[in-house]
């Protein structure tokens, strides 16, 4: 009797171990996803912040192109209008 009450007793206690270790599994892994899904949401933020960026350059090139054709302009201008003083 006693033997088959240590027995079941091994037995609970094997079953009790064998959940923990899937509990702690499933944590792991979740734990893992959470650290992944965090990661690729740095690296989407990173990307736009590098769109941002380059439009933002883009626009800066533009604008001094704008000024320079402007300035031109106004230098020709300037010239014509000494040329014909």
């Amino acid at each position: 009797m006693q033997a088959a009450c240590e027995k079941r007793s091994e037995e609970i206690q094997s079953i009790r171990v064998a959940k923990l270790e899937q509990t702690a599994s499933k944590q792991y892994r979740a734990s893992s996803m959470q650290a992944a899904c965090e990661k690729r949401s740095e690296e989407i933020q990173s990307i736009r912040v590098a769109k941002l960026e380059q439009t933002a350059s883009k626009q800066a090139n533009s604008e001094q192109a704008v000024c320079k054709q402007r300035a031109r302009s106004v230098q020709k201008r300037f010239r014509a209008f000494e040329s014909l003083s």
